[in-house]
């Protein structure tokens, strides 16, 4: 956070990040799902900050797995940025079929990273009611 915070405001067009997916690896503390969304929240919002007005975000996450349950992070994730009026142009999807996310059976073999702008897709204007 100390490298976003002094980072000034708007000034990068694209942010692309990997933020710890909270599954415990060495390099993060494994936190309860609501402080891990939370942290995530700040994170954004500093992200938001920096980010020029037409410029775009790309938040890179997997799976929280928490007792045999898959929490996609990108849909939980999604709120924060529309509150910002951030709205998806994009997904992108990694599929593994190697690696130590292939050698275990587990549901983390796809990363996801949804990409952010501002404004309305030009596309999409009609269902957005007052536009």
């Amino acid at each position: 956070m100390d490298l976003l915070r002094g980072i000034p405001e708007g000034a990068a067009r694209l942010v692309v990040t990997s933020p710890p997916y909270n599954i415990g690896k060495a390099y993060e503390d494994r936190l309860d799902l609501e402080r891990y969304l939370k942290q995530q929240k700040e994170v954004i919002g500093e992200c938001v900050r920096i980010v020029a007005g037409n410029g775009s975000i790309c938040w890179q996450v997997g799976n929280h797995v928490r007792d045999g349950e898959v929490f996609p992070l990108d849909i939980l994730l999604y709120p924060f940025f529309a509150s910002h009026n951030l709205h998806m142009r994009n997904r992108i999807i990694w599929h593994f079929e190697h690696g130590l996310h292939c050698s275990t059976p587990r549901p983390a073999n796809a990363a996801k990273a949804p990409c952010f702008g501002p404004g309305v897709p030009r596309g999409m204007r009609h269902l957005v009611r007052g536009s």
